[in-house]
Order: C-alpha cells, then structure tokens, then sequence
C-alpha cells in the first residue's frame, strides 16, 4: 500500500521521536524486567550474592559526617596483616573513586575489613589519605571466611586462581561484585555509578 505524503511524514515523525520515548518508559516499568546483572558489569559477579555478616558493633566509624555503613552501599577493602605500598595506593583510588560519584557518594559507604585493629599509625597514615574511611574489625574471622569462599568458588568456576580484595555491598550487606588486586579503579568506578543509578530508580 502507497503511502501519503502526509502519512509518510507522520510515520517519520513517529520514529524519530515517539519511538525511544515509549521505549524508555517501557524501560522504566515493571513490565521490562530490568536488572543491573543484564549490563556487562567490570567486576566479578557473584551469583547468588552472598550475605555477609557484618558485625558493626566493632566498627571504627567516623566521628563526623555521613559515611558510616548502615543502611548504605558499601566498597569494602580487605586488608591482611599488613598494609604495604600497593594497599596505600588502592586507598588513594578509592578516595577518587568516591568524590567521582558526585552527589551519589552519599548513598555509599567505605570500609576496611581486617581480621584484628590496625595499629594506631596505620589507621592514622590511612585516614591521612581519606577521612571518610570506616574500619571494621572482623575478630570472629566470620566475614573473612565467606569472602575466602566465594574466591574459591569463583576459582572453581573459572579453572583458574583468584585473587580478590576489593567488594562491592549492597545496603543489606549482600556481596555483589568482586574484584581482583589488578583491577582498574576505573571500573569499579562504572561499576558503582551503574549500580547506584539503578538502586535510584526502584526506589
């Protein structure tokens, strides 16, 4: 069937504007089953997430501002007996990686996990590199042990070693992501900014 002119110009108009417009708000209701799992994610994904129990009554929190963990999105940072160069480095990211979300880093916490205190130097020098650092200290070795888990299932799964220090929590402290020690802070980056938009939009 030969169109009209005007229909012709009509369908054009449709398709150019009317057609991502219904697309988005398909997008953005229940009816697209929508989640952060579909977009190719930089970190490791762990499938089903993995609670993890997160004793915050032996937490050093901050004694001003906002950033403590409750009810928030957490970067958590394993440290191990000691903190050398390379974990001061990764500190340095996380502090850019942090002021990078704009007014999303509200809704995001940063944690180190150690299996006992941080010498008063140390948690001194790392806080020197960033004040909105929370420590949480894991003296029931719980926590460390469901993060050594999920590095040897993952290892399992991908036939080859694993080496993570860095996690990604969700506000019911639920491990999302994983990544290794050679990770691009650029992705972790990503990563968070998806995973916040989205949190953003299902509220």
């Amino acid at each position: 069937m030969k169109l009209s002119p005007q229909k012709r110009t009509l369908l054009i108009l449709f398709t150019l504007f009317l057609a991502p417009l219904l697309l988005a708000m398909l997008m953005r209701s229940s009816w697209w089953a929508f989640q952060p799992g579909q977009l190719k994610n930089r970190g490791q994904l762990v499938q089903p997430p993995v609670f993890l129990s997160l004793d915050l009554r032996d937490t050093v929190l901050r004694t001003e501002g906002d950033q403590t963990p409750e009810g928030k999105w957490l970067l958590l940072y394993v440290i191990g007996d000691q903190c050398i160069k390379q974990c001061t480095q990764d500190v340095t990211a996380f502090r850019q990686i942090h002021k990078a979300l704009g007014r999303k880093q509200n809704h995001l916490a940063l944690a180190i996990l150690s299996p006992e205190s941080l010498d008063t130097e140390l948690q001194t020098r790392l806080l020197s590199i960033y004040s909105e650092l929370n420590f949480i200290v894991d003296l029931s070795g719980s926590s460390l042990k469901t993060l050594a888990d999920i590095k040897t299932e993952n290892a399992s799964l991908n036939n080859s070693p694993v080496n993570y220090r860095t996690y990604i929590l969700d506000p019911m402290h639920n491990v999302i992501l994983a990544f290794g020690t050679n990770t691009n802070p650029q992705d972790i980056h990503q990563d968070l900014r998806r995973l916040l938009k989205w949190f953003a939009q299902e509220r």
